[in-house]
């Protein structure tokens, strides 16, 4: 692992060069920057990373997450250059986040009803589904491709993906779990993927306006919020990268 890079330095990063918002390709490794606009004597923030939806301030850009998912190649933004920071991740999403940490791999599998594996996402579902890291609902042979994920689901295929694919022990005493608001609301088929995952500091739970975490496994999670989950996973968990995620 490589040095710690603080969300101030970050900062300090992200007011260095001003850039044009065609760069709107997230797959490059540019700097984190903030554009602006001047219109009338207004000031506008137009972008960060090229993202025009992206506000530099909230906190999956502080903690260095954006950042991160992008210059990894984990997360990429949509077709239009948003990224979408507050949108639900899709359980497509996931599958083909996953499949870029493994490289993008070939693999077939037994394929799922409701899946077309002609678009973007069938690679990525088709390999899923052949290591294990994803499954379908119940005996239908559906995966709901379109379908948020909630943050248990998250977990477990993070889960899935770390002891399947990295070959990690993923067992947990639940202790840490057991801390956080809500942690017996875990369905018991996602327990002890949930509690890996707040051991791994992977998950953390979401602080409401008192200060108290809660697990909320039944939530959908956002995009941002994957993206930190994600990163975690990649940097501090699989080991891959060559910073550690601030914590928020």
């Amino acid at each position: 692992m490589g040095a710690h890079v603080s969300w101030k330095q970050r900062a300090l990063a992200a007011l260095a060069v001003p850039i044009a918002l065609s760069l709107a390709l997230v797959g490059i490794g540019v700097a984190p920057v903030r554009a602006f606009a001047q219109e009338d004597g207004a000031i506008e923030l137009l972008a960060y990373r090229g993202f025009p939806d992206v506000d530099p301030d909230d906190w999956y850009v502080t903690s260095g997450s954006l950042d991160y998912a992008v210059d990894h190649d984990l997360f990429h933004g949509y077709d239009n250059g948003y990224f979408g920071p507050w949108d639900n991740v899709t359980r497509a999403q996931v599958a083909a986040v996953l499949h870029n940490i493994a490289g993008n791999p070939q693999a077939s599998s037994e394929p799922f009803a409701d899946v077309d594996y002609g678009l973007w996402y069938g690679d990525a579902i088709s390999w899923a589904r052949s290591t294990g890291v994803v499954s379908g609902f119940g005996d239908t042979n559906t995966f709901k491709p379109d379908e948020p994920v909630t943050r248990e689901q998250l977990a477990v295929m993070l889960a899935n993906y770390a002891e399947r694919i990295a070959k990690l022990d993923v067992s947990s005493d639940g202790r840490a779990l057991e801390q956080i608001d809500g942690a017996l609301q875990v369905s018991d088929w996602a327990y002890s993927a949930m509690s890996w995952a707040v051991d791994n500091k992977i998950l953390s739970g979401v602080v409401d306006s008192g200060g108290v975490a809660h697990v909320n496994p039944r939530d959908t999670a956002q995009r941002c919020q994957a993206a930190k989950m994600v990163s975690v996973l990649h940097a501090d968990v699989l080991g891959l990268g060559d910073v550690s995620i601030c914590p928020f």
